[in-house]
């Protein structure tokens, strides 16, 4: 007899199966974050990228937006490429978002400036001075607050990221226009400007130019005029209170 022939008369015994064990019957471990850990880990997070940023934010303003790579940003930063990439996959995104940064700085002192002012041409005033503030305390944030968005390229609409931007700057002109609107309401601005958000566009150009002639022209005005800054800048602050005080 065989073994094959063997074993095919033998009577097959179905088996038991085997109870579960406690570990195999139970649902599987979920890995469970520790609070403290999750938050430090974010931390660190924010606290990389905002070093990323600041150190795009000092190249911009000072080698130039088109000179500056990648990789200079990573040496600025002490970070490395990769980490700069993983935040920010393009320049584009990555100047951005130091606009956008800059922008809400720039806003936070706006914000400030007209706290405590008591009528709308005060507030006019507190608000151009924060804004030539600004340029003089924080520079590289400035220059790149200034970077034009442009969204309508391609006839394409906004990104989220470029629409953050916009929303800053439309609610940095609408301060002005308020502005404007509570000067002509307590009567300390004249009533025949005309549209406020014109108005408020006029003052915008105006100081602007103030913080670009004392920035490209400053030894002109302080040699060749004879003029310290602070006393021209003064001088333009009160040109524009003049022109927009209303008759007593």
């Amino acid at each position: 007899m065989t073994i094959r022939q063997r074993d095919a008369k033998l009577p097959l015994v179905p088996r038991k199966p085997r109870p579960r064990s406690a570990r195999s019957s139970a649902s599987p471990r979920r890995r469970v974050l520790d609070p403290a850990a999750a938050s430090r880990r974010q931390t660190e997070r924010d606290q990389a990228r905002t070093k990323i940023l600041a150190a795009a934010t000092y190249l911009f303003a000072h080698k130039g937006i088109e000179n500056v790579t990648f990789g200079d940003v990573a040496r600025r930063a002490k970070s490395s490429r990769p980490l700069v990439y993983f935040y920010f996959p393009d320049l584009r995104t990555l100047v951005l978002e130091a606009s956008h940064v800059a922008a809400r700085r720039l806003q936070e002192r706006m914000v400030a400036a007209v706290g405590s002012t008591r009528t709308g041409l005060d507030a006019i005033l507190a608000l151009g001075r924060s804004y030539v503030a600004y340029h003089e305390a924080e520079p590289e944030n400035f220059f790149v607050c200034m970077v034009p968005v442009n969204p309508s390229r391609n006839g394409k609409r906004p990104t989220e990221l470029e629409e953050r931007i916009l929303s800053v700057e439309r609610a940095m002109m609408g301060m002005v226009e308020a502005a404007v609107a509570r000067g002509v309401r307590d009567g300390s601005v004249r009533p025949d400007l005309g549209e406020t958000l014109t108005v408020a566009m006029s003052l915008w150009a105006f100081v602007q130019g103030l913080v670009q002639l004392s920035t490209g022209h400053r030894d002109t005005i302080e040699r060749f005029f004879g003029l310290g800054l602070e006393r021209f800048l003064d001088a333009g602050f009160k040109t524009l209170s003049a022109a927009l005080a209303a008759p007593r």
